[in-house]
């Protein structure tokens, strides 16, 4: 279980490591993570969590076939489009939301092909 888990947070984490890693090397501004309070916030957080919830369930399956490997990454996508989704509501700035517009697009646009892979296997 202990290793399905720390399988699923690798999965999730490596998106916060190059964030950090950008803004330790100055390609990403501060700004970016000035936020505010935003109610709206809250429902794209919470899609984020069920599909975090999602991933660690079906990554502890011990099945592994093409099916299962092309629905993690489609967990994957949708992680990182509703949790840039959320920061984008809780932008403070038209910077800090067009930085977050950047990293959920990565989400939203490799979504449908995952999607697709998913379904015809």
């Amino acid at each position: 279980m202990r290793e399905s888990l720390n399988k699923a947070l690798g999965y999730i984490c490596w998106p916060l490591y190059v964030i950090v890693v950008a803004l330790i090397i100055g390609l990403v501004e501060p700004a970016a993570f000035e936020l505010r309070p935003n109610f709206y916030a809250l429902l794209s957080f919470l899609g984020a969590t069920t599909n975090v919830m999602l991933l660690i369930i079906v990554s502890r399956l011990k099945i592994n076939n093409n099916a299962i490997i092309s629905f993690n990454g489609f967990l994957i996508a949708m992680i990182l489009w509703s949790l840039g989704q959320g920061f984008q509501r809780l932008a403070a700035t038209p910077e800090g939301a067009s930085f977050w517009f950047n990293i959920s697009s990565v989400g939203f646009i490799v979504m449908p092909t995952l999607f697709l892979f998913f379904v015809t296997f």
